[in-house]
């Protein structure tokens, strides 16, 4: 669980990658593009519940769920 940010890091080769934060309803709460192998999002302004986070490039697609307090 976090209540301000989370970090998301990647292997060099996945730098470029799409990544879309979604809330539990499917929404699009926000989109960034990893241009290093660690990238921080403020949560803050999000409710408290749980998030998806959609990592999306060419080759692959993963996500990761957290939850904010």
């Amino acid at each position: 669980p976090t209540s301000d940010k989370i970090t998301i890091e990647v292997d060099e080769n996945l730098i470029g990658t799409e990544a879309l934060v979604f809330n539990i309803l499917g929404q699009k709460m926000s989109s960034y593009i990893l241009t290093t192998t660690q990238t921080i999002i403020d949560v803050t302004q999000y409710k408290s519940g749980l998030y998806l986070v959609k990592l999306t490039n060419d080759q692959t697609a993963s996500s990761i769920k957290f939850c904010k307090n």
